[in-house]
């Protein structure tokens, strides 16, 4: 059933180190028969775990090529939008950049942001809502009066 004499040495090796915890009955089958059925569904067991894995990798192959593609499509938008997000984010009140700098790129939550800058709950929400909104509004692109 195996390719390679490694994988079927392997197999007879953990059916043998498992042998005394497995249940077997002497009144269903000869000990010969036991072990043969048993032997063969494990390397059923292992021929699936194995395409399951080769399975896997070549799904985690296929999307790593298609991250790098779209790293590279992401990098060329990054570096035409990034001048209008400066642009945009000049426009906020310091508390509002503050906010937003501290919730994205240091990752903090708002109840720590809070904490850090000292001031309650609701305003830390206040000011990241309204930057937010201010954000969008000014990044929207202006939209076409002949579709409307």
């Amino acid at each position: 059933m195996f390719a390679n004499s490694q994988d079927a040495e392997d197999l007879t090796q953990e059916i043998f180190v498992k042998f005394p915890q497995a249940r077997y009955d002497p009144e269903r089958g000869s000990l010969r028969t036991y072990l043969a059925v048993l032997t063969r569904s494990r390397a059923i067991d292992c021929l699936r775990s194995k395409q399951r894995s080769q399975a896997s990798l070549e799904k985690f192959r296929n999307t790593q090529m298609g991250v790098e593609e779209s790293n590279a499509e992401d990098a060329s938008y990054f570096e035409e939008i990034h001048p209008a997000v400066e642009a945009a984010l000049a426009q906020l009140s310091d508390s509002q950049r503050q906010v937003l700098d501290l919730a994205y790129q240091s990752g903090l939550s708002h109840t720590e942001i809070a904490q850090q800058l000292n001031v309650p709950l609701g305003t830390v929400k206040t000011w990241a809502r309204r930057g937010l909104l201010k954000l969008r509004q000014t990044l929207q692109p202006p939209s076409d009066p002949e579709k409307i």
